[in-house]
């Protein structure tokens, strides 16, 4: 239920006092050692710690004063490095209160490494593979090696926990051993498991009967612990898990690449070795299949040269740990997102529905052993208790300088389990093209992703004060009372006849109807298309048409979006944009005569591509969410983009075939220069180009752009938003040109293009598929191709709507039978609008 919520403002600027458990030490901390951050908030510690500037500095002085060598030798440098490993090993122990007496210390790439390196060498021949439904993707990859698995769920490990264990269960080892996995804190929601459940799995008779386990077999306790220890302790001198895999950066954030496998020296025999790498084994014969493995367990799994300069960082990560606390630091982070937990659970909308659905895991029993980390997740809800998409929030979070982050965070049964998805469900929204980290958030109004905020051990009170009141602010309705107000005099006011103008509406045979619309007459007169701006390579610079007109294809403008740019380096074969590679921006396109003529900024090679003629090599491809086809050029084409870029890409085109044209996509939802000689020779070459296609509707196939064939952006619109930009430089960098439309008009009133849903420019009709929903493509800087958050920022305090999406621009599709031929839309052409809609805001 909604309820005040704890004291959390600031108002006068003093310093708030923390919650009990707080550590105000850290306030000193993280001016001295994250200065780095300024005004950023960091919430994603589940995502990667932070490394402290003082643990970089000792590990560069340490890396500039020491010769360390390759520890598979003899010389003094090798030795240094072999008994700084060997330290790192007995430090890592220590850390977690256990010693090499008892666990095997295996240095991987990270939990993930760990896991494979578990799963290559385990001996799976008749054993089972069992795991909790809310691991981490990385544990439950394990089961591609199992001969069998099982996937028990959190009432069945409940009923476990509950077993009355009084004896031992003999084991044989002749028996295979069972392998069972679960997360010492799942990743999704902070649940946080007893480690006392390692003992009570190995002793359960309960757990052995509900899956059909043998009762002899051994069963090996998989911990994986990469979200627990990055703000708890761990205490493997009480319950001992047979293997504990973790990440260090997900402790101290530095260093990457650098993880985990610990061994219970008791469960190491069970590990078999195949394959091979150097300083692996004693003696290889390369003529014949004979090799004698070393008879160090640890040097045995451990191929080809150890990361050693990276594991000499965490020796100074360690300290760091121990100049902070690791008890400090649980309590303080726990503190933190407790109170930020209460807070989001007490905010209700103004007619009194919740605004946050929280994911936190309640217990069938009241005697749960469970716990909760400093991880809070949940998903915001509109006033009508709609879901609000999370790649939204994470947007908005965005644009306030605020780091967090949704989705399923690579823990699938979590996810399923706290969103209420079926299998069913999971299986639709990939086939209709959903996947991980798109945002497509939320589907036939169920949430495919949450948000999550989880707390670093630097965080302070005003990091959490300010992200709770980022998300009452944008997201919690306060005025419903005053909008109905408004909403009821805007009604009156046209009723009354207030509004002046009448624009006609065409019939169905193109003619005048008697539908007359009030609108502002005047409007009409001076409202014209300014620009024609043609964008032949999707997401790279395009041309203005210097003088007359241009044709219009069966997917827009003729050549408009006809390219896209696809990155080769992987077979998914995406698209790329400026969002993933900035410099794009600097990619310039033209047309002249018979060719796309492609240059860039400080590149002295012209890249000349024939109209007239297609590439041979058709590929699969993606396409803002969309599985298409292109025409790869690759060769010297390919060669050029990829220089430029930095980055292995190809040049597509789309085909010649209008069965490989896209759909349009409508977002009605939020609605409850060329001599006339040039464009006939264009005009000409079209209709071989283009074939006729009777099968699809012309007036909704797309080529490359994102959803429709034409954006419209007035300049009056972009006046007002530049006047409303804070600070200069943001206003000198805000024009038409952040938004990249098609059509550039002239009109007296701000954002009257929102009401329009159908226009006629000269004899051209177009059809309204509904505002463009901006991201920060626009917020890039083209001078030094950094990211900024203007002018999106400013868009979201007066252009968003109440499913949290910024609206700048209107799309259109050509309305080809109510269109007179030849289909060419001319500058300086007035506008007329036929039928208008409701405004957006």
């Amino acid at each position: 239920e909604c309820a005040p919520s704890p004291e959390a403002n600031n108002d006068t600027g003093e310093t708030i006092r923390g919650p009990e458990g707080y550590n105000d030490a850290i306030e000193v901390i993280r001016r001295q050692e994250f200065s780095r951050l300024g005004e950023t908030i960091y919430l994603d510690n589940s995502g990667t710690a932070l490394h402290s500037e003082s643990q970089l500095q000792a590990f560069a002085s340490e890396l500039n004063t020491s010769v360390l060598g390759n520890p598979h030798s003899q010389s003094g440098s090798s030795k240094k490095t072999t008994d700084m490993i060997n330290n790192l090993r007995n430090q890592v122990l220590k850390f977690f209160n256990t010693d090499g007496r008892s666990y095997h210390v295996v240095f991987t790439s990270g939990t993930t490494g760990a896991l494979k390196l578990l799963g290559e060498t385990w001996n799976w021949s008749g054993s089972q593979f069992v795991y909790t439904n809310i691991n981490h993707n990385s544990v439950i990859g394990l089961r591609e090696h199992a001969s069998s698995f099982q996937c028990i769920s959190m009432d069945s490990v409940e009923s476990i926990l509950q077993e009355d264990i009084t004896e031992d269960i003999p084991t044989d080892d002749s028996v295979p051993p069972t392998l069972f996995a679960f997360p010492g804190q799942c990743n999704f929601s902070g649940l946080q498991f007893p480690m006392s459940f390692t003992e009570t799995i190995k002793k359960s008779k309960v757990f052995k009967d509900m899956t059909g386990i043998d009762r002899k077999s051994r069963v090996c306790v998989l911990c994986d612990v990469a979200s627990l220890v990055s703000t708890h302790s761990l205490d493997l001198s009480l319950f001992q898990p047979d293997f504990v895999t973790l990440s260090f950066y997900k402790i101290f954030g530095f260093p990457t690449g650098v993880g985990a496998l610990l061994v219970k020296r008791d469960a190491a025999p069970l590990l078999q070795k195949k394959y091979f790498g150097g300083g692996t084994v004693g003696v290889v014969l390369a003529n014949e299949n004979y090799r004698q493995f070393r008879d160090d367990f640890v040097s045995r799994l451990e191929d080809g040269t150890t990361n050693f300069g990276n594991i000499l960082g965490l020796k100074f990560g360690f300290e760091q740990m121990a100049r902070v606390g690791m008890k400090k630091i649980e309590k303080h982070t726990l503190a933190l997102s407790e109170l930020l937990a209460s807070q989001l659970s007490s905010l209700c909308h103004s007619n009194g529905q919740p605004a946050c659905v929280m994911y936190r895991y309640t217990p069938n029993s009241d005697t749960s052993k469970f716990g909760q980390g400093p991880i809070v997740t949940f998903n915001i809800l509109d006033k009508s208790g709609g879901h609000v998409g999370s790649s939204q929030v994470e947007k908005l979070a965005s644009l306030h300088d605020i780091h967090l982050r949704t989705g399923c965070f690579c823990n699938p049964g979590a996810c399923q389990y706290f969103l209420g998805l079926t299998n069913d469900e999971v299986k639709q929204n990939f086939k209709d093209g959903h996947v991980c980290w798109d945002d497509r958030d939320v589907v036939d109004n169920k949430p495919t992703g949450a948000v999550r905020v989880s707390i670093p051990y630097f965080a302070t009170i005003r990091d959490i004060t300010i992200f709770y009141e980022f998300i009452k602010s944008t997201f919690v309705n306060t005025e419903e009372i005053v909008h109905e107000q408004e909403e009821c005099a805007n009604a009156n006011s046209r009723k009354n006849g207030d509004d002046k103008s009448t624009v006609h509406e065409l019939d169905q045979n193109g003619g005048d109807s008697d539908t007359v619309h009030e609108r502002d007459q005047n409007e009409c007169h001076v409202m014209v298309l300014d620009r024609l701006v043609v964008y032949p390579i999707k997401s790279c610079d395009g041309f203005e048409v210097s003088e007359g007109g241009w044709i219009i294809g069966p997917t827009g403008l003729l050549y408009d979006r006809e390219w896209a740019l696809i990155d080769s380096s992987n077979e998914r074969r995406t698209y790329v944009n400026q969002k993933m590679f900035p410099v794009l921006s600097r990619v310039h396109t033209k047309i002249e005569g018979n060719e796309l003529v492609v240059t860039g900024d400080g590149c002295e090679k012209v890249l000349r591509i024939d109209l007239l003629s297609y590439p041979d090599d058709m590929l699969s491809c993606r396409v803002c969410g969309d599985e298409t086809v292109g025409l790869a050029y690759g060769g010297e084409v390919a060669e050029w983009f990829s220089d430029f870029v930095g980055h292995p890409l190809d040049l597509i085109r789309q085909a010649p075939n209008p069965e490989t044209s896209r759909l349009a996509k409508f977002n009605m939802s939020i609605r409850q220069g060329n001599s006339s000689g040039i464009l006939s020779k264009l005009f000409n070459s079209i209709t071989s180009v283009y074939p006729k296609n009777e099968n699809k509707s012309n007036n909704e196939t797309i080529a490359f752009s994102n959803e429709s064939q034409f954006l419209l952006v007035s300049e009056s619109s972009v006046g007002d938003l530049r006047s409303r930009l804070s600070d200069t430089q943001s206003k000198e960098m805000c024009s038409y040109q952040n938004f990249r439309p098609n059509l550039l008009i002239k009109a007296k009133t701000p954002y009257v293009e929102d009401t329009w849903k159908k226009i006629k420019i000269g004899d051209q009709v177009f059809t309204s598929s509904g505002p463009c929903n901006r991201c920060r493509m626009i917020c890039i800087n083209k001078d030094n191709l950094s990211l900024g958050a203007e002018p999106l920022k400013t868009l979201s305090t007066y252009r968003r709507t109440q499913d949290n999406k910024i609206f700048f621009g209107t799309l259109f599709v050509h309305d080809r039978e109510q269109s007179q031929e030849p289909y060419i839309v001319y500058t300086n052409q007035a506008i007329e609008v036929i039928k208008n809609d409701d405004p957006l805001f």
